[in-house]
């Protein structure tokens, strides 16, 4: 028998050492390249090799190890590393098949036939090709674009595990509180029935953990689950979960103190199958997959851990290598794909009301006398003021009445019109006169409405919803609004058709009844197509994200041929409003640039904030000049 020598490998922290002091035959010749190919380094002056445990690859220590045995040593660990390396090396076998048969069906998607028992809806082509991609690799993304029926592609999944393979029998669903009716209504479209479903949230969701056997769907949000971490292992140690994180951008933070995207790791290897959705993955940049990544593969055996990720992404070779395993267990369905009916865009040009423009003149040649000043002040004063300046003008455009709660900005600036001085019509401005925008969409939309009509009416400012929301109901037209003090949840003092989801649920079942919204609270997660073909934008800000996730609230896959959408834009003439129309072409065909790529990396368009904001001013600036002859 032969006799073995042990060599012990200690880890402290984040570091991992082996002493070869009294094995100096390690530290030479072959044994050297086997330690420094397994990633530890050799101290030659103490005879140590080390490694940093953030940046070793765990499977190359089981090499490490076969090698070693082979020549008469055998390698141990005083924790579990050992043990992990040796799973992680068979979980890499088990991925880099996935990836490669990923690669294959996204080139040749009738390798594989669908059978769907029980899913009742006919999916469309490019959905098809999903599916298959996503039965084919197991653990998948879907990074479809906003609009093209990721939950129904994902119910089609879930019919494949749950019926033909017979490996899971529960869905949980971890997506905004504001997507929970959509994906219990839309199992509906796609089984033909209701499911038995808890929504794991507020008081009632201990019913849900203690009774799950009751239930097939399950709907979590992120912070819930974080609360109830322990609570959700138990839940999917119990059965055979699908589990599925819709808008999964939302868990993408790249911080190893991000709860959310920590929550989910620590539940992914309790799933039977793991699937993501979002329609953009990468708002920031290529980091934002790693989460949503780790999360698919349930360990850091493909990507390492973060920092180890960091670090490939900093090579561009093996960038190319990290985006390559992203793609081929993603499916994208762009918006070309979809074959959506045409929508038709009605520019509505109107003329400012006498006091409105006074105003709007004022601040805009404010604007340009101060520009020079401010432009040397210290740089976050002079952004803060930018922003400022621009968010002034919009809402002078939309309706001056917005300015009252800022009235003190305006004393001492003072003009007078009939005797009347600026503060006083601010303050008072309905008693004078009505903005023609807000004008022009009442007269609109009430046009719509007596043609049977729903209408939808967007606004980026929430007086604006309040005051429109208040004139309708008062003209006997049902009325319903979205923004952000609606509450997300029922509670003793809110009852379900107060809160944003009753609003939206009432919307749909009303004829002829309009929902005002401002798109920060109804960007995602919520189909309106099917019940509202029209949608007035009383203002519109910089900020291209936003409009482009409004226009896909009403056109959507499962809108009918026949059926026309209409956006009406009402802009003032010779306004910010032409400034914004022109940068958000400009930014969309940018975006969309963006999104018909296989997987889509942005640079912060998609993040819930403007982009370019330099040229946005810069455009404003060269738009009051032309306009106004104001020299700048």
């Amino acid at each position: 028998m032969k006799l073995m020598t042990d060599l012990m490998i200690n880890v402290i922290d984040d570091l991992l050492y082996l002493d070869a002091s009294n094995h100096l035959g390690i530290t030479k010749g072959v044994f050297g390249s086997m330690f420094r190919n397994a990633g530890l380094i050799l101290n030659k002056e103490k005879q140590i090799y080390h490694a940093d445990m953030n940046l070793l690859k765990k499977e190359k220590l089981i090499t490490l190890k076969e090698r070693l045995y082979s020549r008469g040593y055998n390698l141990q660990c005083e924790n579990d590393l050992l043990i992990e390396a040796e799973q992680a090396q068979r979980n890499i076998v088990d991925d880099i098949s996935r990836i490669d048969t990923g690669k294959e069906i996204k080139q040749n998607p009738t390798l594989t036939k669908l059978n769907l028992p029980f899913f009742t809806r006919k999916l469309k082509d490019f959905q098809e090709n999903v599916v298959k991609h996503n039965i084919a690799v197991k653990h998948c993304a879907n990074f479809s674009c906003p609009g093209s029926g990721k939950t129904t592609m994902i119910y089609a999944t879930f019919s494949h595990w749950k019926y033909v393979e017979k490996s899971v029998n529960k869905l949980l669903v971890i997506c905004p509180i504001n997507a929970f009716e959509a994906w219990e209504t839309e199992y509906k479209g796609c089984f033909g029935y209701f499911p038995k479903v808890v929504r794991l949230n507020g008081a009632n969701r201990h019913y849900g953990y203690k009774h799950h056997s009751k239930f097939e769907l399950f709907t979590i949000n992120h912070s819930t689950l974080c609360n109830d971490i322990d609570k959700v292992i138990r839940l999917l140690k119990n059965d055979n979960f699908m589990v599925v994180i819709d808008e999964s951008h939302y868990v993408k933070s790249f911080s190893g103190e991000a709860a959310w995207a920590n929550a989910v790791l620590k539940i992914s290897e309790y799933a039977k199958v793991r699937l993501i959705a979002s329609g953009t993955p990468a708002p920031n940049n290529e980091k934002d997959f790693w989460s949503q990544y780790t999360f698919l593969f349930s360990g850091e055996h493909i990507l390492g851990n973060r920092k180890r990720f960091q670090e490939e992404l900093n090579n561009d070779a093996r960038k190319r290598e990290m985006m390559s395993v992203v793609n081929a267990l993603s499916h994208r369905v762009t918006k070309d794909d979809l074959g959506l009916p045409p929508y038709k865009i009605n520019k509505v040009i109107v003329d400012m009301e006498q006091v409105q423009k006074k105003i709007y003149d004022m601040v805009a040649g404010e604007l340009c006398e101060e520009v020079l000043l401010m432009s040397h002040s210290e740089a976050q004063i002079y952004l803060e003021w930018r922003k400022a300046k621009m968010i002034r003008l919009r809402q002078i455009s939309s309706n001056p009445a917005l300015l009252k709660n800022n009235v003190t900005e305006y004393i001492g600036k003072e003009f007078k019109n009939n005797g009347v001085s600026l503060t006083n019509y601010i303050e008072n401005y309905y008693d004078y006169e009505l903005s023609s925008k807000v004008t022009k969409a009442i007269e609109i939309a009430n046009r719509l409405l007596k043609e049977g009509k729903r209408v939808l009416i967007w606004s980026e400012f929430v007086k604006n919803i309040i005051d429109l929301d208040k004139y309708f109901t008062n003209a006997g037209v049902k009325s319903f609004k979205v923004y952000g003090d609606i509450p997300k949840e029922a509670t003793d003092e809110v009852g379900d058709q107060l809160t944003r989801e009753g609003q939206i649920a009432s919307f749909k079942e009303t004829k002829a009844s309009v929902l005002i919204a401002n798109p920060q609270t109804m960007a995602e997660a919520i189909s309106l197509h099917r019940e509202c073909h029209a949608a007035i934008y009383l203002d519109r800000s910089f900020n291209c994200a936003h409009w482009m996730q409004s226009k896909d609230r009403i056109h959507r896959v499962g809108l009918p041929k026949d059926i026309l959408t209409e956006y009406y834009i009402i802009e003032n003439e010779g306004t910010i409003d032409e400034v914004i129309d022109k940068r958000l072409n400009l930014k969309e065909a940018k975006m969309n640039q963006i999104l018909n790529s296989e997987v889509p990396v942005a640079t912060g368009e998609f993040n819930g904030k403007d982009f370019d904001e330099d040229d946005d001013f810069e455009s404003v600036l060269q738009h009051i000049q032309k306009s106004r002859g104001v020299v700048v």
